[in-house]
């Protein structure tokens, strides 16, 4: 009753690291989930990753924006 748990996959090649970020959109009711995917290397194997995130209950009315950016 207090909190909202976000989750959403992500993906990357090789040795990948996770970056999460929460952004919260009063003008548009919304809040923005992103999770950056940091790629080092290049090779076949590819890192996953569930990223959860807990943030204060969503106020009525608002909506999640998920994202996943990857970046070398």
């Amino acid at each position: 009753s207090q909190y909202t748990l976000l989750g959403l996959f992500a993906s990357g090649k090789c040795k990948v690291t996770f970056k999460k970020q929460v952004a919260k959109d009063d003008i548009n009711s919304k809040y923005i989930y992103t999770v950056y995917a940091f790629e080092k290397g290049f090779c076949k194997k590819e890192g996953q990753s569930m990223n959860w995130v807990l943030v204060p209950k969503l106020p009525t009315g608002y909506l999640v924006q998920f994202e996943v950016k990857n970046e070398e």
